[in-house]
């Protein structure tokens, strides 16, 4: 949500707001490039998220709301250091992908065991 804020405050208090004259498209470059991240980050995290909560039992699904309160802080610190320089967003990234990478290892785990015994 606060990368499509970001986009929008841009578009609308300079002349981006016309994205058709393409003279001020440079000034949405930064704020669009971190709204695709945040896009495909969370199709990815919401994907790994749903299929774990399949295999959890009642007493873990308290991990869900720590894995989304994890993935807002990452995506959080991603676009802060991305503004303020790309060399800054490793941290952001990685707090987010690293836990969604484990989840899908985690799945994929889960299924092929289910699957073979």
């Amino acid at each position: 949500m606060f990368a499509m804020f970001g986009v929008l405050r841009i578009r609308g208090n300079t002349d981006a707001i016309d994205p058709l004259n393409g003279s001020a498209e440079n000034l949405v470059e930064l704020p669009n490039r971190i709204l695709r991240n945040n896009i495909e980050q969370f199709l990815l995290h919401a994907s790994a998220v749903l299929t774990f909560s399949t295999f959890l039992d009642e007493s873990n699904m308290n991990n869900i709301p720590l894995m989304v309160v994890l993935f807002i802080l990452g995506r959080l610190f991603y676009a802060v250091g991305y503004s303020s320089a790309p060399m800054h967003r490793p941290f952001g990234f990685s707090m987010t992908f690293g836990p969604t990478f484990v989840t899908y290892i985690r799945c994929t785990y889960n299924v092929v065991s289910t699957l073979i015994f």
